[in-house]
């Protein structure tokens, strides 16, 4: 497995990673099985080097491969209009777009001032 699919996996059971100087924190915990704690040890370089914030692209790219593995697989989402889809497809939406918003609509906008299309 690779740092990448380790962070697309991470998305599709909801846990956040993050990463905090050397180490690397995956919330909620109780969301990981012991082997997928295993991977996260061993690609730990690999996934702090991903989380960086001067990467964000990495956290945009995983959030898409969960969404998109999802929704082509998922018989309520494959053909469904965007607000009708599953609970597990419409969560995987939205931590897609917190990504695309932090890689594409945070650093250019006014601190403090909300983003347009989220709002």
């Amino acid at each position: 497995m690779t740092a990448q699919a380790l962070l697309a996996e991470l998305t599709r059971r909801g846990v956040t990673a993050l990463a905090l100087g050397d180490t690397l924190r995956l919330v909620p915990r109780s969301a990981l099985d012991n082997s997928l704690i295993a991977v996260a040890r061993r690609l730990k370089p690999e996934l702090l080097a991903l989380l960086n914030p001067e990467r964000g692209g990495a956290r945009l790219e995983a959030a898409f491969a969960a969404w998109r593995e999802h929704v082509t697989g998922c018989a309520s989402c494959v053909y469904a209009e965007p607000g009708r889809r599953c609970d597990e497809g419409r969560r995987l939406a939205a931590t897609y777009h917190a990504a695309w918003r932090e890689v594409f609509v945070v650093p250019f906008a006014e601190e403090g001032g909300p983003c347009a299309s989220c709002t």
